[in-house]
């Protein structure tokens, strides 16, 4: 008795229309891909006339074969295909929801660092406008200082010049 781990083969026992495990094998002549009977039959139906894996022409119905010996390999490692599919269907959709969960709190990361830098760039920008209001006001308050400063000097210089006038 040889033991294989389903792993390695999984890829060989899927079907490429429904990703379930093959049920009632079909290959395709022309190129020898496997499928369930009822995918690859549905898929010529809907006048499909190519391999869904290669692309290759398929002409009709008739270039599908039945693999007795690979339904046998598959009834060989899968002894209850149907549970085996609804195990690997409720584990898949258990790790997707696990993903879920992970791409919402990545996502809630994102929009909570976004909502930072937002804060961040706000309150930059209120500092930055309070040291521009300081700057303008010190500015301001310098401009009125050497206004006065220049308006005393004329002031003192026509006192001098009339304070010259009077004396001469």
């Amino acid at each position: 008795r040889m033991s294989v781990k389903l792993g390695s083969v999984r890829a060989d026992t899927r079907c490429a229309i429904c990703w379930g495990t093959l049920k009632k094998v079909k290959v395709v002549s022309p190129c020898l891909h496997r499928f369930c009977q009822g995918c690859i039959e549905e898929h010529l139906r809907k006048l499909n006339h190519h391999c869904p894996t290669c692309r290759l022409h398929v002409p009709s119905r008739r270039a599908l074969r039945d693999d007795p010996g690979f339904d046998a390999i598959v009834e060989a490692l899968y002894a209850n295909a149907t549970d085996y599919d609804l195990e690997e269907n409720a584990y898949s959709a258990s790790v997707a929801q696990v993903k879920k969960g992970e791409d919402a709190e990545e996502k809630e990361r994102e929009r909570e660092a976004k909502r930072r830098r937002k804060e961040e760039a706000a309150a930059l920008r209120e500092k930055m406008k309070a040291e521009e209001a300081e700057r303008r006001a010190r500015a301001r308050a310098e401009a009125e200082k050497a206004a006065a400063a220049a308006a005393e000097q004329r002031a003192r210089q026509l006192a001098e010049r009339e304070a010259a006038e009077a004396h001469a």
